[in-house]
């Protein structure tokens, strides 16, 4: 008989006739080599299948076989687990987001505390652990909450300037951990850059004084209809103050002209005005600037990085202003840009000055002169 043909039924039918031989005398050598069976398999026969019928053997072997296949199935699973636990660790950086998460598996899925702390790879210790209720620490972690709120794209260095200025007295660190606490993270937005030489022309002329450069620029962006959305800009290059900040649908030269008109009426007129390039091309514009007594100062060509504070400027408004908010009309874009130009002047405050606002930079420069 073929040794891989030999079922549990044939198995148990020659080791009842190797009794039957054995009990007439025959050795159990001589068994074997009739059997055409080894001594090993022999023996391990009679310790598997001894005293069973055919259909007791037939039914123990098929159990062995499910058995070995649930076996396997659980090693499966048991991966799967260990994976979901990874991911669920990865996911959860804190023990607090895991205290919840095992709060959340005893409610939902009627687990132990046992099992779920288990299975969220959270510390029984940790999670039965209650914290001292400090009242200056919620009302921080409150305070927090609602200037990040006010203002979504501050950092922690930023909020711990302003909690100081209200009178918290607190350190950098400390708000950082708050932040990763309640997840109030900012995350960079990155923008592709291009390779420059990072050149800059000796000539280029430096404000040493307030009212000595002004520079303009444009900015475009779209409205939740797809409108055009053009955002002038006007800022003082020493005090870095924004001068005007206008929102339009369309640029003309005389958008410009009637702003910075606007704007010297209630100071005084500049000595130098710094634009791009491209508007040196309207002789209208030029005109007006030497009849005005302004003179002109035009960057190099493809080479924005010689008008830096007011591509700075730009960076803040669009992180800020223009990516934060969606405007569905001219008018909340006009209402938008009067509010963050009075927030820039008058409270965001600029790490290039010390970390005071604008305007605080400014009088200090009066106050200073007188």
């Amino acid at each position: 008989m073929n040794r891989l043909s030999r079922s549990p039924e044939n198995i148990v039918h020659m080791l009842q006739n190797a009794d039957i031989l054995t009990q007439a005398g025959t050795p159990v050598w001589q068994v074997r080599r009739r059997l055409d069976i080894k001594k090993s398999t022999f023996y391990r026969w009679k310790k598997r299948f001894n005293h069973m019928s055919a259909s007791h053997a037939a039914r123990t072997v098929a159990l062995e076989r499910e058995v070995a296949c649930l076996r396997k199935r659980c090693r499966r699973l048991s991966s799967q687990l260990r994976e979901t636990q990874a991911a669920v660790v990865a996911a959860t950086t804190s023990h607090s987001q895991r205290r919840h998460l095992v709060c959340d598996l005893q409610r939902y899925h009627g687990i132990s505390q046992r099992a779920a702390c288990r299975a969220a790879c959270q510390p029984r210790a940790t999670q039965r652990y209650q914290t001292r209720a400090v009242p200056r620490k919620q009302q921080l972690t409150r305070r927090v909450l609602e200037l990040a709120g006010e203002h979504p794209r501050y950092g922690y260095r930023r909020i711990t300037e302003l909690l100081n200025n209200e009178g918290w007295h607190v350190g950098p660190r400390r708000i950082y951990r708050i932040f990763r606490t309640e997840r109030l993270q900012v995350r960079p937005i990155r923008r592709s850059k291009r390779r420059t030489t990072g050149w800059m022309p000796l000539h280029r002329r430096i404000a040493r004084s307030p009212n000595e450069i002004w520079a303009w620029d444009l900015t475009c962006t779209e409205d939740l209809l797809g409108g055009r959305l053009v955002w002038l800009s006007l800022i003082d290059e020493f005090t870095r103050e924004c001068l005007a900040l206008k929102a339009m649908r369309r640029f003309r030269p005389t958008d410009l002209v009637a702003t910075i008109t606007a704007v010297v009426h209630n100071r005084s007129a500049p000595r130098y005005l710094r634009s791009d390039n491209e508007f040196s091309e309207h002789r209208w514009l030029r005109r007006w600037l030497l009849k005005t007594g302004m003179l002109p100062l035009y960057i190099a060509p493809g080479s924005p990085w010689q008008n830096c504070y007011i591509e700075s400027f730009h960076s803040r408004l669009r992180d800020e202003l223009i990516l934060s908010n969606d405007f569905e009309t001219l008018e909340d874009a006009k209402q938008a840009a009067d509010w963050w130009c009075n927030h820039y002047n008058y409270h965001r405050r600029h790490s290039g000055l010390n970390d005071m606002t604008p305007a605080q930079f400014a009088e200090s420069l009066t106050g200073a002169a007188a």
